[in-house]
C-alpha cells in the first residue's frame, strides 16, 4: 500500500521492470459497494462509479478500483494481490480507480494470457475471456488468471468487439 496515489503514476514498480502494475488513477463516488479490483463504469445519471453484469453498461467503462474510503481513509492505492476482492467503499464514499496502465482484475472464468477481457455476465465486477459473449473489451490479460484468481490486465477502454 502506497500513501498516495504518486507511485501509480508510471507503470513500474520496480526500476527497470516490465509489466508491472500501475498507472493513472482518479477519485470518484460510488453508488454501491465496490471491491478492490472491480472493474466499474460510470452512472452518468447518478455521476458515480459502479459495477454490473450487463456488458453494455461498459460502453461508459472508467477502469478498476484500486481504493477507497473502506480500504484507507487517506487515499492509498492497494498493491498487494492478496487484497483484491477486498471492500473499497460502500455507497457514497469515495473510491480510487485506476483508469490506464496495468491493474489486477478478479477472474470469473479462465483467462488466458495475451485474451481480451470482458466483465463478467454473472458476477458484478469480475472479469471473462472475451470471445464467446463478444462485448465490450476492458482490456488484454497479460498474465493467465485461472476461475477465481487475480490475473494483470493492460487496460484499454471501451472496445466493442460485437
Amino acid at each position: 500500500m502506497s500513501a498516495s496515489s504518486f507511485s501509480n503514476i508510471i507503470t513500474e514498480t520496480v526500476i527497470g521492470g516490465t509489466a508491472s502494475y500501475g498507472g493513472r488513477v482518479i477519485r470518484l463516488v460510488t453508488g454501491s459497494t465496490l471491491l478492490i479490483g472491480d472493474v466499474v463504469f460510470i452512472n452518468a445519471t447518478l455521476n458515480r462509479a459502479e459495477k454490473s453484469t450487463t456488458n453494455a453498461d461498459y460502453g461508459k467503462f472508467l477502469g478498476v478500483v484500486v481504493g477507497g474510503a473502506s480500504f484507507a481513509s487517506n487515499g492509498a492505492i492497494c498493491t498487494d494481490t492478496t487484497l483484491v476482492g477486498q471492500n473499497a467503499a460502500v455507497s457514497g464514499e469515495f473510491v480510487m480507480i485506476q483508469i490506464d496502465g496495468i491493474a489486477y482484475i478478479k477472474s470469473d472464468g479462465a483467462i488466458l494470457a495475451g485474451s481480451l477481457v470482458i466483465p463478467d455476465a454473472s458476477i458484478a465486477g469480475e472479469c471473462d475471456v472475451a470471445g464467446a459473449n463478444p462485448g465490450y473489451t476492458l482490456g488484454i490479460a497479460l498474465q493467465a488468471a485461472a476461475d477465481g484468481a487475480v490475473g494483470k490486465i493492460l487496460i484499454r477502454q471501451s472496445y466493442n468487439e460485437a
